[in-house]
Formats: structure tokens, sequence, C-alpha cells
């Protein structure tokens, strides 16, 4: 070997206080060695031993070293050959998918890189990747008080066993509030509680669909709730969605060609394009449903969420085949850490979600429950509505004469009649060259592709910007920033 070899492996930077393991450290300083081209592939490895020595660490650091050096294919070991540089070394070219890359985990584990807009994301001043709700309306006075019936009645209920639905006291007040604000009447036997509408989609993905099914899915549509799908065993398949929402011809052309086992919609407030499902789809929908035998899973996020007057029911309100699972939450009305949301539907299937919940151990919902029983019989749930309602009304005016004004000439948006965002269109590369002078002042937006299902570029794409979570000011000093990235 010749002395710059040895100079370039023995003479590494290893901190023995660093919280990463000696053997990861070496593992990656010799991988860059390699990486950088300074040895050539095929060259010989110096022995365990050796390089142990060397370096003054463990030989079983350095065997370890070697091992995942081998694992990630830097290099390789041959009987009579010894270890050498491997010959056709891994892919690292920027072209190549960070996602799919495990990286050696102090912890033990394999996981994955973060993709590098996450990264970025996660270091934006301002998120505005997804709706959330301002929390800083919540009436803190108001809900701490709600909480203290519930406090009580959990420290005298003992060790009585929880209803697998939830408790039939809240079960009761939230079908009269369906009845009355939703037009849906409902039975407290026909519901369940959760501790959000992801948690439903999962036990219901889980306990109700079988590994490998497929299930149809709007697209654009909800990144999170494919995501719980697929880590259930599903398959999502994309159907078309457009100014109207979701194309029935379309959802039938995917029922003859891929057999979906259920349907994931949400067609009260489109996610993400904010577009309601007219009477018309929304009877052709429940048709082709119970033709071909599927099950829809109807996702209602932003129920009191409206803006103009309230124009439409719940697609299970329409429902007279028993084909409709409603879910519903609090979670963007309150606040994400207020866990409780609720699944409407036949029984038999709430049955057996609430008994995959119970086998799974997950959180008992009675605390929560009971403050949101309180919350709404006292009437502040109602007042809190209105108020949260006026807050991102206004807020959403803001945000549309910006859209409708100096964006004009980039984004086509529509007027958002409900929920916390709004969707804008335009060509692929306008709107990502916008996204990118957006997060070069701090802030974040999911680029085009990330509410797509397939990575096919579109002549029309969508972006969606949330509106709720900064107030007016905050607002007034965001767009101020972001007009100038209109110029350039």
């Amino acid at each position: 070997m010749s002395v710059p070899f040895y100079n370039l492996l023995f003479n590494l930077d290893l901190d023995a206080h660093a919280a990463e393991p000696i053997y990861l450290q070496l593992t990656g300083r010799i991988a860059e060695v390699i990486r950088s081209g300074k040895i050539q592939p095929g060259a010989p490895m110096p022995g365990t031993r050796i390089i142990a020595k060397a370096l003054k660490i463990s030989r079983n650091a350095a065997i370890a070293a070697y091992g995942e050096l081998s694992n990630q294919g830097w290099i390789q070991t041959e009987v009579g050959f010894g270890t050498r540089v491997a010959l056709t070394l891994p892919d690292y070219s920027p072209s190549a998918d960070p996602t799919a890359r495990p990286l050696a985990s102090p912890c033990g584990f394999q996981t994955p890189l973060f993709a590098a807009d996450a990264q970025v994301a996660c270091l934006a001043r301002v998120d505005l990747r997804n709706p959330i709700c301002d929390s800083r309306l919540l009436p803190d006075v108001e809900l701490a008080r709600s909480f203290r019936h519930p406090i009580t009645r959990l420290h005298r209920r003992g060790h009585n066993l929880s209803d697998p639905l939830g408790p039939l006291e809240v079960r009761e007040c939230l079908a009269e509030l369906l009845a009355e604000r939703r037009a849906l009447p409902v039975d407290a036997d026909d519901m369940l509680l959760v501790a959000s509408t992801q948690e439903g989609l999962s036990l219901a993905a889980r306990s109700l669909l079988p590994p490998g099914s497929r299930i149809a899915v709007e697209d654009p549509g909800n990144p999170r709730a494919w995501a719980a799908f697929r880590r259930a065993g599903l398959v999502p398949v994309p159907v078309r969605v457009d100014a109207e929402g979701i194309c029935p011809e379309a959802l039938e052309d995917v029922c003859v060609a891929e057999r979906p086992r259920a349907l994931y919609l949400t067609p009260n407030c489109q996610w993400p394009t904010g577009t309601m499902l007219s009477q018309e789809r929304r009877a052709a929908v429940i048709e082709v449903a119970a033709v071909y035998r599927m099950p829809i899973l109807e996702d209602d996020h932003a129920a009191e969420l409206y803006y103009e007057k309230q124009s439409w029911r719940p697609l299970i309100a329409d429902d007279h085949r028993g084909v409709v699972l409603h879910f519903g939450t609090f979670e963007h009305i309150l606040d994400p850490a207020f866990g409780l949301g609720y699944v409407v539907g036949p029984r038999e299937a709430l049955l057996a979600m609430g008994q995959a919940r119970a086998e799974e151990g997950l959180p008992n919902l009675d605390l929560m429950a009971g403050a949101l029983r309180d919350f709404v019989i006292d009437g502040s749930y109602l007042r809190h509505v209105r108020k949260v309602r006026t807050a991102y009304r206004a807020r959403r005016d803001l945000v549309q004469a910006f859209l409708n004004g100096p964006a004009r000439a980039i984004f086509t948006t529509r007027d958002q009649a409900s929920g916390l965002a709004c969707w804008l269109e335009g060509s692929e590369s306008n709107l990502e060259a916008w996204r990118r002078q957006a997060d070069s002042l701090g802030y974040a937006v999911w680029p085009a592709s990330h509410w797509r299902l397939g990575e096919a570029v579109r002549e029309r794409s969508g972006l969606l910007l949330p509106f709720a979570a900064l107030d007016e000011t905050e607002w007034r000093s965001a767009l101020a920033l972001l007009q100038r990235t209109l110029a350039k």
C-alpha cells in the first residue's frame, strides 16, 4: 500500500465522546473517502486489526464498521483476496431517491433518510404545509372548566370497564349535535368515538379490509389518509378529481379495472382542493358504490368550517343502502391536541373497530370525551364555532384578495366556501418557482407533487395555502413579503 493510502485511512477524525457510536463514525468517514474517489474501486483495504491499532479503537468497532460498509456496498470480502473497495459503488448521485436508502441509526434500527424538502420545511420560520386551526383562539377558561366534572367521574369510576364504543352519555350528546347541526339523524349505538379521523381511518383499514386490498382515493387527495391505508397493507388507487369533486365516470372505470374494496372520499370540502361534491355526483357515487359493493369512508373534516350559507348534508344522510362510514373530528375547530373524533355507520362495523381499538390498547377517551360533552352542553362549543368561523372568514378574505389581485398572473383560485386553506392552480413550473421563492423567505409550502398519487407532471397543478393559523396582522406582513416573489 502507498503512504497516501495509509494517510487517508489511518488519520480519520473520530470522537470518542460523540453521541454517534465509534463504528458508525468510522463507517461514515471511510465511505466519504471512497466516495471522493481518493481510493479507487478494487483497492485493497487494511485488516481490522491494523485499522483498529492505527486509530486506537477496539477491533470489535472496526469489525462492525466493515460490516456496515459491506452492507452498504462500499467494500467486499472474498476468500483468498481479502477485503477490497467494491468494484461497483453505490449510487449516491443527487438523482438517487434519498428516502429509499437505509441509514444506519445509532439507535440500532435502519431508518429512512428524510427528503430534502422535509428537512428544509422543518427549518422554516412559518409552516404553511398543512391546514391547522389557530390554538390562540381557544376559550381556555371554559375549556378548563369542562374538564372538572369528567375528572371527578373518572376518579369515582374506579376499575369499571369502559364501553368499547365510548361513553354512552357522550355519544348521546354528539348524536343530538349531529342531528341539529348536520341534519344527520343518528342513534348513539351507531357511533364510535376515536382519538382523530386519522385513527378512525387506520382502524377501519386494519379491521374491515383485508391486507392487499385496493382502495379508491381522490387524486389530488389526502396524503395522510394514503399513508394510513398503506401501513394497513392496502393499495391506494387514484380517481380523478375536477372542479366539481370526484368524477363518477372515472370512479366506475377504476372499479372495473382495479376492483377496489372501498372508497375514501371528502365530499363536503375536498382535501385539498376544497370543492364540494354536487348533489348529482353524490347520488352517482353512492350508486356506483352500491353496484360494486364498495363501502365509502366519508371524511367530513371541515363540517363546521363553512363561511357562506350551508347547503350540504353528509353523504351518509342520503345513504339508504348501508355503504357509508362517516368520519368526523373536532381538531379543526378546537386543536389537534384536543384528540377526539367519531365514526358513524353500521353498528357491526363500529363494534369490529372498537374491538380492534381495545385489543391494541389505544388510549382511553373517557376524559376527553367527557370534557367535550360538558363543553357542548354549556353552550361554549357553539360560541367557539361562531368565533373561529368569523376569524377564519376574515383571514380567508385577506388571502383570497391577494390571490385574486397581485397573484392573478401566476395562480387561479376559486372562493373557498369551507375549510382552512385555499387551493392555488397554475402551471407546474410557475407553482414550483413561486414555492421556492416563498421557501427562501421562510414560508414552507408543500410542492404540488405532495398532493398527487403519482409523479406525472400535469399541465395544471395545485398548491395548498393554509390561512387559518396566522391572524390578520401576521397575514398582512406575510403577504407583503410574498408579493415580492411574484416578480421573480
